[in-house]
């Protein structure tokens, strides 16, 4: 990992417009090693426009790295460094620390994008299709750190599949069913506890005991086509 810091004559990490240069970290075994250093001038009477150049002449001799530690965001510098596709941090502190303490924010926020790109699970058939029943385990897809609700999970599958029966295994009915269900045009049919009290199966099904649900099916529209 390279982070990219401006920094001033005492090693700190210093405001744009002090005196100071562009420093390149890298990560290594024995912790962070200053690999580049970058001149940059800019004083707060400098226009726009010459802040603009002064800024991308520096980044361009950047290679390899889109993280900047900044101590302040003022004067429109992180709009800038942005623009030059870097990830931007505040940071107030000692130099190697703050590195740290973005590096690790860093590696917390690719374990987060990755989770929400992921595909939200579903519940999944059992049986044959022509019998349209499914089975869903929300305690165990709750309790597996996806940060996913019950309703992230069930709300999709309500609205485009057509099923006859739905096994929720839950820990308590979800509230929002109260809600939604009518428009939806589902009904809970039974709810049956486990043996250690702390689970329950809830059984959804059409309201009218016949569900025809089209693909990309809309919340709020009826779920049921009696025929």
């Amino acid at each position: 990992m390279k982070i990219a810091a401006f920094v001033n004559a005492g090693g700190e990490i210093a405001d744009f417009f002090e005196d100071g240069r562009i420093c390149l970290f890298s990560k290594t075994a024995e912790g962070w090693e200053k690999i580049r250093e970058i001149p940059l001038a800019i004083r707060e009477e400098m226009g726009l426009g010459e802040v603009k150049h002064s800024l991308a002449a520096s980044v361009a001799q950047m290679k390899d790295c889109d993280l900047f530690v900044l101590r302040d965001l003022r004067g429109g510098i992180k709009a800038m460094l942005e623009d030059h596709g870097f990830r931007v941090w505040k940071s107030n502190g000692a130099l190697a620390e703050q590195l740290d303490n973005v590096a690790l924010r860093e590696m917390e926020l690719v374990v987060i994008e990755q989770q929400e790109k992921a595909p939200i699970p579903g519940p999944d058939l059992v049986g044959e299709l022509r019998d349209a029943c499914y089975k869903v385990n929300l305690v165990e897809l709750l309790q597996s750190g996806m940060p996913h609700v019950s309703r992230d999970v069930l709300m999709p599958f309500f609205e485009t599949v057509a099923f006859q029966r739905l096994e929720i295994i839950c820990q308590h009915i979800p509230k929002w069913f109260a809600m939604e269900f009518p428009g939806l045009g589902l009904r809970v049919d039974s709810t049956t506890a486990d043996a250690s009290g702390n689970e329950i199966t809830v059984v959804v099904v059409p309201a009218c005991g016949k569900r025809s649900c089209p693909p990309g099916k809309q919340r709020g529209s009826s779920g049921c086509h009696c025929g």
